[in-house]
């Protein structure tokens, strides 16, 4: 059995799954009309990136305008609202508190899951920075992305390794991460 490489295999499910999503409200649209899909500005849309800039959507006759969302709580009120058809990556406690809700409002096409074996999540400090661990972050600024899950994450996670009141997070656009 050969072993294929994750973001091959990322990149040929999202635009699958895209594919079939669209395809599914094409109907109601000439050719000529741009799907508005959104995504935010971190490394989980990497297959999003990669499949606009190798266009495999043109490939497949599908035409998409990418929208930059910088929060998930704004992704998913864009998709209700209708000015998204979808979007790369929405917490899944976002969709589902919005299931809970307001029941059958959206559908779901793909989970993505993190386990022991394979993170989506990290933190990053400078090559030269003093901090070694997660306890060594106690008391310090942590900057995360934008918006309550996201924010609502890092507090989880950091709680598993510092005292609540150990835990300092700040809302960091995309924009600001690496020059922090």
């Amino acid at each position: 059995m050969s072993k294929r490489n994750p973001l091959y295999i990322g990149i040929v499910l999202l635009v699958g799954v895209v594919l079939a999503w669209l395809f599914l409200i094409r109907g109601s649209q000439s050719d000529s009309d741009a799907f508005s899909f959104g995504y935010q500005p971190f490394g989980n849309n990497l297959p999003f990136y990669v499949a606009m800039s190798e266009g495999f959507f043109e490939d497949e006759g599908v035409n998409i305008t990418p929208v930059r969302i910088i929060s998930a709580n704004d992704a998913a009120n864009a998709i209700i609202q209708g000015n998204l058809v979808g979007n790369a990556t929405v917490p899944l406690n976002i969709c589902l508190n919005i299931e809970e809700h307001q029941p059958g409002l959206l559908k779901i096409f793909m989970v993505k899951t993190t386990s022991k074996e394979r993170w989506s999540d990290y933190l990053l400090v400078r090559k030269d920075s003093p901090i070694r661990s997660i306890s060594d972050l106690a008391g310090k600024k942590v900057g995360a992305y934008p918006g309550t899950a996201q924010q609502t994450l890092i507090r989880l996670i950091l709680g598993r390794f510092l005292e609540p009141d150990e835990i300092v997070t700040i809302e960091l656009p995309p924009g600001t991460q690496l020059p922090a």
